[in-house]
């Protein structure tokens, strides 16, 4: 009972300080001027405040202080005295104070974009920065272990002793991170549609940091799953505020690093492969559009009126979209965990049909054609 006091007392102290703080993210939107304002390609029908990170960052904030008062006060087993853990190796030590230095970064990059316009390019850098400060405070995976065998995948030599173990991990890891940051944000097109999906994808990686044994993670779960928790109220529709581009990539960002540290301490093809499972989606949707762009000749990052939030607006109701995507990322999730329980040849058929199931329906939605 103890045990679970601990992650539920992170969990309300997330969700509670994500919801306080919302009201002063708006006040901070109007006095900046970051509202979206309606029409175009946009589906939303008011002036809507736009700086939803600062709720989900100072969220954040309050359940790191609580955590480390906990630790230090309270003799708390958590994210900070990993030593203490048994679980986690001292080849992966983490600086927690860089990881947040990096998610300072993105949100100070998503939320300049919310108040005045930045290039593509300038943003794009912005990410990498982010998702370098992350991977250099140790959250990188230079190693995976091959399905079916005990074989080992080390992402660089291993031999040259002025290169580190694994080097090509570093800049995957940043790539896979800036990719996570984007897909969020991509997505982030009708009211509480990123909320829900990245709250949905932390709580598969909580229950996949949790049977792979890995304490602290299932904690940094529990923070994600709250900040997330703590926004939807005020982000469903009719959305009284939005998460931003601020909000889109320090959540996005937040969700890859999580998915990083499960990879990363229990480093396999298959664990990889069933993250991806889970952020099937925003992956296919984040794919599509950039061949979409490309068959028409235009920039990758050029905007368009045909992602999944799109086609579904058109033919269904806001909540409706809402509730029928968090049903298929429910569904991808429990696929997702299934997939890490079962034998290779079982998790290669669950792999397969949920493949199959979400590209028929992106499919059926008119998505495949254009």
């Amino acid at each position: 009972m103890t045990q679970l006091l601990h992650p539920l007392l992170l969990l309300v102290v997330a969700a509670i300080g994500t919801l306080a703080t919302t009201p002063l993210a708006k006040q901070a939107s109007v006095r900046l001027g970051a509202l979206d304002h309606p029409g175009g390609r946009r589906v939303h029908k008011d002036l809507t405040p736009r700086l939803g990170g600062v709720a989900l960052f100072f969220g954040l904030i309050l359940a790191l202080t609580t955590e480390i008062i906990g630790e230090s006060l309270l003799g708390w087993q958590g994210i900070f005295n990993v030593s203490s853990i048994s679980t986690e190796s001292a080849e992966h030590m983490v600086s927690y104070i860089g990881v947040l230095i990096g998610l300072c970064v993105i949100l100070a990059v998503g939320f300049i974009d919310d108040i005045q316009h930045i290039s593509a390019k300038l943003k794009l850098l912005g990410q990498i920065i982010a998702a370098s400060i992350i991977v250099s405070s140790g959250v990188v995976f230079t190693e995976l272990q091959l399905p079916f065998s005990t074989w080992v995948l080390y992402l660089g030599p291993t031999n040259i002793t002025w290169l580190p173990d694994g080097i090509l991990g570093y800049p995957l890891s940043v790539l896979y991170l800036v990719s996570f940051a984007n897909i969020i944000n991509l997505i982030d097109g009708i009211d509480g549609l990123a909320t829900t999906v990245a709250g949905i994808a932390a709580i598969a990686l909580l229950v996949m940091s949790a049977l792979t044994q890995q304490p602290a993670t299932v904690l940094l779960a529990v923070l994600a799953i709250g900040v997330c928790l703590g926004f939807l109220p005020v982000n469903l529709p009719q959305a009284k505020i939005f998460l931003g581009d601020s909000g889109a990539l320090f959540l996005g960002m937040l969700l890859g690093t999580l998915s990083l540290f499960v990879v990363m301490r229990a480093p396999s093809i298959k664990l990889v492969t069933v993250v991806l499972v889970v952020v099937a989606i925003p992956i296919l949707d984040t794919l599509l559009a950039i061949v979409r762009r490309m068959r028409a000749r235009r920039p990758v990052f050029s905007a368009d009126a045909e992602h999944l939030h799109h086609r579904m607006i058109a033919r269904f109701s806001n909540k409706m979209s809402l509730a029928i995507v968090a049903l298929w990322m429910l569904a991808l999730s429990a696929c997702g965990v299934l997939m890490f329980l079962s034998p290779g040849p079982v998790a290669l058929a669950l792999l397969a049909i949920a493949m199959a199931a979400s590209i028929a329906a992106f499919g059926w939605l008119g998505m495949l054609k254009r």
